[in-house]
Parts: C-alpha cells; structure tokens; sequence
C-alpha cells in the first residue's frame, strides 16, 4: 500500500474499473488526500455520490489487507473476486473463460506455495517469481471437452493430444 501508482492501478484495472476522471477528482477532493487504503478520510468527502465507488474499493482493500496474515492466500483471492464480481466480469473479457480459468488456477497454485511459506508476502513473491521465471502455465479451459478450433503454440500445445494438427507458418510465402 505504501506504492500509490500500484494502487491507482488497482483502481483503475479491469477489478475495480474506476475511471482516471473520478480518481483524479477523489484525490483533489481534499488536501493531503492519497489512494492510500489505510489512512482516514474526511467524513463530508465520503459522502460524496461521485466518490462512493472509490471509498467502496479502498475499503475492499484494507479489509482484506487487515485479513491477508489470518487465513489461506487462496481464500482471500476468493473474497477479492467476490468483492469484485470478477467472476462474471472477467468471463465477458477477449479470452473471458481463458483468463477465468488462469484466475481460478492462482488461488489453486498459491495452495502449494502456502504450505512453504509462513506469510502472505512470502506467498505472493513466490507467484512473482514463479511467472516471472515462465513457470506459469495457462490453466486448463473449463470446456475442455468441447469440439472447436484451439490455437496456441507448439510449446503450449506440448504433451497434450489432438485428433488433428495444423501447423502454420504465417512468414512463408502463399
């Protein structure tokens, strides 16, 4: 919380959805004012109705930041989606069921690392590194049975089977 650009981004990112003009307008709303969950707010600003959503949205955070040390990573990943309603945002994306399911798989794959780790910090740094190192793979679709066109490349695509392959080559001539 101390990196108010990260929590701008948080604010502004697909999540929470607020729009640079509400934010900007939250801020200098009141001197001194920050994007910073933790800090008091002036109880006239809160009351605001332009501001509602961005007081709603820090209060999410500190919430789950006081709650994070308490209980599994995995468990407060699933009440930020709630808080949110990410599960329902999150599916209307370009790639929706994809990007859900890789959703999904972090809270699975945050598991493991718990059993390692003693903090949520601790957790979250081994998920950074772990996608930073390209260790991440995409969760498995949901509708994995279904007959459709797949397209990925050869190293996604590696182990796993298919009735028919079509390997193209988009810098050879027609």
């Amino acid at each position: 919380f101390e990196d108010e650009l990260s929590v701008y981004a948080t604010l502004r990112g697909p999540f929470f959805a607020l729009t640079d003009e509400v934010l900007f307008a939250f801020k200098q709303s009141a001197p001194g004012r920050s994007l910073h969950p933790l800090r008091p707010w002036q109880k006239e600003t809160l009351e605001e109705p332009q501001f509602q959503d961005v007081v709603t949205a820090l209060g999410v955070l500190k919430d789950l930041h006081f709650k994070r040390n308490e209980r599994p990573v995995a468990a407060t990943l699933h009440e930020f989606l709630e808080a949110t309603r990410a599960h329902a945002g999150v599916a209307f994306w370009r790639a929706g069921a994809q990007a859900l399911a890789n959703v999904l798989q972090l809270a699975e794959v945050s598991r493991r690392h718990e059993r390692r780790s003693t903090s949520f910090r601790e957790v979250v740094e081994s998920l950074q590194e772990e996608a930073d190192e390209g260790e991440a793979p995409d969760a498995p679709l949901v509708e994995q049975g279904l007959e459709r066109v797949r397209m990925m490349t050869v190293h996604a695509a590696k182990g796993l089977e298919f009735p028919v392959v079509i390997l193209a080559e988009p810098t050879a001539n027609a």
